[in-house]
């Protein structure tokens, strides 16, 4: 068949790796290669007092575990994105008077950098699978730290405790406890973004990608041809 004409196969991560595995595809045959980030920062940027989130305003997102936080707190939260819940979502920030939610709508460009940079952190509420959540690992290599869902492949992503935070899919108090602990420390909140960012450099790096990537392309042509 098809499928065992494959000599590799390429997962994002070990989360999906493993779950090649389950699906009967042999563990030898898969390889490893994330995805990367083009934009880097040299130094951090000053934060601002407030959390970005960034993606996709659709369910699997997970963007009402965080206006629920919102409602519960006085943090300031920006939105930036667009998607189908995106009527649903401005309902709830006004029937709720949420006065301390931002709507930015769809984010580009130096817009979407400069809001990334200047962020506390990148919150990543997602309710189901990330294959990498590419949001987070852009948000590390601008400098900027992640509050994540422990789910998919983002504890892959993010490191807890060293490059941001990971709280449980739809636990509203442990993200609210994780937003307070960023919020009121701004020493930890550098630290964290720091090595966020001295981390994002190894991991999401075009060239350590490109490198990886081809040497896989070689392999399975190599097997192919044995």
């Amino acid at each position: 068949s098809f499928v065992n004409d494959i000599t590799i196969h390429i997962a994002l991560n070990q989360f999906f790796a493993n779950k090649l595995i389950r699906s009967g595809i042999p563990n030898e045959n898969i390889r490893i290669c994330g995805n990367f980030v083009i934009n880097f920062t040299d130094k951090l940027t000053l934060k601002k007092p407030y959390f970005l989130f960034l993606g996709r305003l659709s369910p699997e997102k997970g963007l009402f575990t965080l206006l629920k936080a919102a409602q519960q707190t006085n943090y300031q939260i920006k939105i930036a994105g667009a998607g189908p819940l995106e009527i649903e979502i401005k309902q709830y920030i006004t029937e709720n008077n949420l006065k301390n939610i931002t709507f930015v709508g769809y984010a580009e460009g130096a817009l979407r950098i400069k809001l990334i940079q200047n962020a506390l952190a990148v919150v990543v509420p997602s309710l189901w699978y990330e294959s990498f959540a590419l949001a987070a690992a852009e948000a590390q290599a601008l400098g900027t730290l992640v509050i994540a869902s422990k789910i998919g492949g983002l504890p892959e992503v993010v490191s807890h405790g060293k490059g941001g935070y990971l709280f449980q899919p739809g636990n509203v108090n442990e993200l609210i406890d994780l937003l307070s602990r960023i919020a009121n420390s701004p020493n930890l909140s550098m630290r964290l973004a720091n090595s966020a960012l001295y981390d994002a450099k190894e991991k999401f790096n075009p060239e350590n990608h490109l490198k990886l990537l081809v040497d896989i392309y070689k392999e399975a042509i190599l097997k192919f041809q044995n």
